[in-house]
């Protein structure tokens, strides 16, 4: 069975196969949610279509410049903290909650009926 475009030649499109699976996907994906088809080929399956259209130099892998992939970690670092921040604070919360409850539970409540 002969596949086409062959592993070679799209090889020479995409230096490597990581990066060539992962923009495989990531067309197959747009195509599969409804993006339209840049090339007019016969594939049946998303997967081909983007195969094809890689091959033909419709779909490539744009390198990021410096800037650009220092501002992406700068943006992604950013996230993680603010993440992290409020798990922080959610635990702290919990803690203070779990520690008034104990509190209450040591002292118990006033019952000044009897007196």
């Amino acid at each position: 069975m002969l596949v086409e475009p062959s592993l070679d030649d799209l090889l020479e499109k995409v230096d490597n196969k990581f990066k060539l699976v992962t923009l495989a996907m990531k067309r197959a994906r747009q195509i599969n949610d409804g993006h339209p088809f840049l090339d007019e080929g016969n594939a049946a399956r998303p997967v081909s279509m983007a195969l094809q259209e890689i091959n033909q130099g419709m779909v490539y892998v744009r390198e990021a410049s410096d800037a650009e992939e220092l501002e992406s970690v700068r943006a992604l670092l950013t996230v993680e903290v603010d993440q992290a921040i409020a798990t922080i604070e959610r635990a702290e919360e919990e803690e203070l909650a779990r520690a008034q409850a104990l509190e209450f539970e040591v002292e118990g409540p006033t019952d000044n009926e009897g007196e």
